[in-house]
C-alpha cells in the first residue's frame, strides 16, 4: 500500500478537515486592511508589529530544516534568531546596568510536524502565522518578538517583572487556544517565562523559560494542568 507523502492528507476524511481548517482561517484572519481572506505571514504580521524596526526576510535554518538544507523565513516584522540573540544580550546588559526588571517569554505549538502531516503544510504555516499574529496583537509596541523557527517564538518584556508577565501570557493563552479549538484542531500553546535572578542574566532567564515552557507542555500531555 502506497504511503502518502509528507505534508499530504492521509484520506478523504484528512482532505476535509484540511479545505474546513483552510476555510475557517480564511474567515477568522482578516489582515489590517479588514480583507477575509487567509493572509501570508507578510501580510499578517508586518503591519502589527511596524515599531519593532525594518521587516526581517532573513533566510535562517529551522532546527528540523538544518539537515536537508530547506530554507525558512523570518516573517515580515519579526525578528530572526540572529536578531534575538542580540537583543538578549543587549538587555543584560541594560539590566546589568541599569537593574531594570525584564521577562522573556518562549512560546510554542507543539507538534506542528505532525499537523503539517495529517493535514499539509498549508494548514501548519497558517497556524504559525495566526500564533506570530495574536503574540503580537496581545502584547505592546514595545515588546520584541522574534520567531525561532518551526512554531517557537521568543518575547522580550522590557520593564516587566517575572509576575507582572502573567497577565500577558494569559491573554496570549486564551486567545490562541480558542483560536486553535475553533479551528478544529487538538494542538494548545506552550508556554514558559522567567526573569533574570541574581548573578543571572537575561541569557539565562531564556533558557530557564524555555525548560518551563518543555516543563508545561509534559504536564499537559500527561493531563496535568498546565502552568
Amino acid at each position: 500500500m502506497d504511503l502518502p507523502g509528507r505534508g499530504q492528507p492521509r484520506s478523504d476524511e484528512d482532505a476535509r478537515a484540511a479545505a474546513a481548517i483552510e476555510a475557517f482561517i480564511a474567515e477568522v484572519s482578516p489582515d489590517a486592511a479588514g480583507r477575509t481572506h487567509a493572509p501570508a505571514a507578510s501580510e499578517a504580521i508586518a503591519s502589527l508589529v511596524a515599531n519593532s524596526g525594518e521587516p526581517s526576510t532573513t533566510p535562517v535554518m529551522s532546527p528540523r530544516d538544518r539537515s536537508s538544507a530547506v530554507l525558512a523565513y523570518t516573517p515580515a516584522g519579526l525578528a530572526d534568531p540572529a536578531a534575538w540573540d542580540r537583543s538578549l544580550r543587549e538587555e543584560s546588559a541594560r539590566v546589568a546596568r541599569f537593574g531594570r526588571p525584564v521577562t522573556v517569554v518562549i512560546a510554542e505549538i507543539p507538534d506542528l510536524d505532525g499537523v503539517a502531516d495529517r493535514l499539509g503544510r498549508g494548514v501548519a504555516d497558517r497556524v504559525v502565522t495566526e500564533t506570530a499574529r495574536l503574540l503580537a496583537t496581545e502584547g505592546r509596541a514595545a515588546d520584541r518578538i522574534a520567531w525561532l523557527g518551526d512554531a517557537r517564538f521568543g518575547i522580550l518584556l522590557s520593564e516587566t517583572e517575572e509576575n507582572r508577565a502573567t497577565g500577558y501570557v494569559d491573554r496570549v493563552r486564551v486567545a490562541t487556544d480558542g483560536w486553535l479549538e475553533s479551528a478544529g484542531l487538538s494542538v494548545r500553546l506552550s508556554l514558559g517565562w522567567a526573569s533574570p535572578t541574581q548573578g543571572l542574566d537575561v541569557m539565562a532567564a531564556a533558557a530557564a523559560a524555555q525548560e518551563r515552557m518543555h516543563d508545561g507542555g509534559r504536564r499537559s500531555a500527561s493531563g496535568a494542568p498546565r502552568i
